[in-house]
């Protein structure tokens, strides 16, 4: 689901065991794209894995770098760990090849030429500047991580896709994260409206997606129940993007589909739904599923998918209510101590209560339904409000 929608030849930045290892079985042992260079950013600043990425691999082009063959080696790299940062503008890919061929002086740290580098983003009309400093955290210096991610992009961007994988943040992106879209489980560098990303991401998972198992497992670990978590996001809000504008019956035809796939690829009895926070935002599986219901009958006219959205809004309701009520039960002492993704639950309760009313559910039924008791609605409001703020 990661690699076989990416662009032919693509680079991607990627973190993590659980994304590493998985990905280079596939590839070293089952021949799954292995025009596909992975960058692991834990290794990205060690001299040897520097000089791996250099060379070509079994059906994959060599990362096109700055740095001089003779010079890819942990002597020679010591200079570069850590590097002043300059003043003034320039194009990324010559300051850094000035960088990198630059004899370093005993004693004294090396310099890049510039506070600010200039990069050709696929896709924009004109180059895009990328503070250093910024980068660097607010520090007069660049470690070599960070230099790093500047060359590889600096001199493969316009020439092969670079991508990251889309669990990584802004932060691994040196500067670039406005530039990036989302395709499927990747962030590709290059600029596209939020319609078209949405558009070729429902195309991915509609036609190259799998559940990798899931449907038809009768245990799924913690791990892999965040990964499907991860996946349901996705759909999810790649549904809402194409139900948000004048959708074409087209956009609601993937958006409908996508829904209908979370729930055959991922069974709720399998995995159940959850409350999570990503890129800042908090949301619920069911919640989602719900509004992605409420929004086609709002659009159509549909009875269908009424009864569908209020089924889900009623059951992640009740998912929730039950959440808050342990909560509740909890002294403060021992609260904190529950997982984020128990705590999020009462945030997002709510979100069903709001749902249900936009389905013409009367709000006082809802109030005095059974799922409730014991329930403050309008402290759950506030929680809920609050956190809507936050994300805006």
């Amino acid at each position: 689901n990661i690699v076989n929608p990416l662009p032919k030849d693509a680079i991607m930045f990627i973190n993590g065991d659980n994304y590493t290892f998985p990905l280079w079985y596939i590839q070293e042992t089952e021949g799954v794209r292995t025009d596909i260079r992975t960058v692991n950013l834990a290794y990205i600043a060690q001299p040897w894995y520097i000089a791996q990425l250099a060379m070509p691999t079994d059906g994959g082009k060599p990362v096109k770098l700055s740095i001089p063959a003779e010079k890819l080696n942990a002597v020679a790299m010591q200079a570069y760990n850590t590097v002043d940062i300059g003043s003034g503008t320039a194009d990324a890919r010559d300051a850094l090849h000035r960088l990198f061929r630059e004899k370093p002086t005993p004693g004294k740290r090396l310099c890049i030429a510039a506070d600010s580098l200039r990069f050709a983003i696929p896709g924009a009309a004109d180059s895009v500047t990328v503070d250093l400093r910024s980068v660097a955290g607010g520090r007069s210096s660049l470690r070599l991580k960070k230099l790093m991610i500047l060359d590889i992009i600096a001199n493969n961007a316009g020439i092969r896709p670079v991508c990251w994988i889309a669990a990584l943040g802004d932060d691994d992106k040196a500067g670039l994260a406005a530039y990036t879209h989302r395709e499927g489980l990747s962030r590709i560098l290059g600029i596209t409206d939020e319609y078209t990303s949405a558009s070729r991401t429902a195309d991915i998972i509609i036609n190259r997606f799998n559940d990798c198992g899931v449907s038809s497992a009768h245990y799924v670990d913690v791990p892999g129940r965040m990964q499907v978590n991860v996946i349901r996001h996705l759909m999810a809000s790649t549904a809402l993007h194409l139900l948000d504008r004048d959708s074409l019956p087209s956009d609601r035809e993937r958006a409908l589909r996508l829904a209908q796939l979370s729930r055959k690829w991922f069974p709720s009895e399998i995995v159940p739904h959850a409350s999570n926070i990503t890129g800042g935002v908090t949301y619920s599986n069911g919640g989602e599923l719900a509004r992605i219901y409420l929004r086609l009958w709002k659009l159509t006219g549909n009875d269908t998918y009424r009864r569908e959205a209020t089924q889900l809004a009623y059951a992640e309701l009740e998912r929730c209510a039950a959440y808050s009520r342990y909560l509740s039960a909890l002294s403060p002492r021992y609260r904190r101590y529950t997982k984020a993704t128990t705590r999020l639950a009462r945030n997002t309760l709510y979100e069903s209560v709001q749902t249900l009313m936009d389905l013409g559910v009367d709000s006082l039924q809802i109030v005095n339904s059974p799922i409730l008791r014991g329930i403050d609605i309008q402290r759950h409001r506030d929680i809920w409000m609050k956190t809507l703020e936050k994300q805006q």
